[in-house]
């Protein structure tokens, strides 16, 4: 990918792949139980946030370790644009990228340099797999790297990140606001479902009423079941294209993308069920 803007004076472009290039280390989860585990899921889109962490011993197959500092580069769906830095030990995904802290660039100038849209669309269109699509580092290690001097890309971290701090304040109202408004849907949703909402009409109208609410259970409202995911260990399972929802998914009543997708043998190997259902979390937040 080559830059359209000419760079400023004293400053040079560099492939990525002269830069860093990523970690081989690889291990059993069995070998380092307790070790904190990263995987997609636990890195948010768009944001470089870590935002949780599992086990290794909550893992079955071999992970890439991973020390404090590195960049962590997600190369399924790079479109997700999930790119992070720990500031702790652990192991990761063999679908994350390993750039371990390097002389040659600062490392947070780097990473926020790989979470650039410009990249993201680089990294997409230089992806293979149409179900589950992935980028390498052959691919990505061609990316054209504009380089200041160190302290200049010091000064230029320093400098994002506090504009990035206020940015996050604005977020951090406006998730207020959010929250605010999913209280009042609530609120609303409950007056509805409740008969409040259309009291004033009932009483206006009663002489036209010819039936009266009833209070029913669910279960005795369809028929009610439980998922069950299909072994993930079977890798085939979760190569395929049928959308597998999960609770992260579900979007105060929208589902707009799925993170996992399945096979028809992998259905066939779950208790899902596909169409017309109602889909409610078994996970509860108070």
């Amino acid at each position: 990918m080559e830059s359209e803007t000419p760079i400023p004076e004293g400053w040079v472009s560099v492939p990525l792949n002269q830069l860093v290039s990523p970690s081989t280390e690889k291990v059993e989860p069995a070998d380092d139980p307790d070790a904190f585990y990263i995987g997609l899921e636990h890195i948010e889109p768009n944001t470089t946030r870590i935002v949780g962490h599992g086990f290794a011993r909550d893992t079955k197959s071999t992970k890439t370790r991973f020390i404090s500092g590195s960049i962590l580069y997600g190369k399924l769906r790079p479109y997700l644009n999930k790119v992070s830095i720990p500031d702790f030990d652990g192991v990761c995904s063999t679908d994350i990228l390993v750039f371990p802290p390097s002389d040659a660039a600062d490392t947070r100038y780097l990473m926020r340099f790989l979470s650039t849209s410009a990249v993201v669309d680089f990294a997409t269109h230089q992806s293979s797999g149409m179900e589950l699509p992935r980028t390498n580092y052959l691919k990505l290690g061609q990316l054209q790297i504009p380089i200041p001097p160190l302290a200049e890309q010091r000064r230029i971290v320093a400098r994002l990140e506090a504009l990035l701090a206020d940015t996050d304040q604005v977020r951090g109202r406006l998730d207020a606001v959010e929250e605010a408004m999913q209280r009042f849907r609530q609120a609303v949703l409950g007056a509805a479902c409740s008969g409040r909402l259309t009291e004033g009409w009932r009483e206006e109208h009663i002489v036209l009423q010819e039936t009266s609410w009833e209070l029913s259970k669910l279960q005795d409202m369809g028929n009610w079941s439980t998922g069950g995911t299909p072994p993930r260990q079977i890798k085939s399972f979760f190569a395929g294209n049928i959308p597998w929802v999960k609770s992260g998914d579900l979007n105060d009543g929208v589902i707009a993308d799925t993170e996992e997708r399945i096979s028809k043998e992998g259905l066939d190997n779950s208790n899902a069920k596909i169409l017309g259902d109602y889909l409610i979390s078994a996970t509860f937040k108070y």
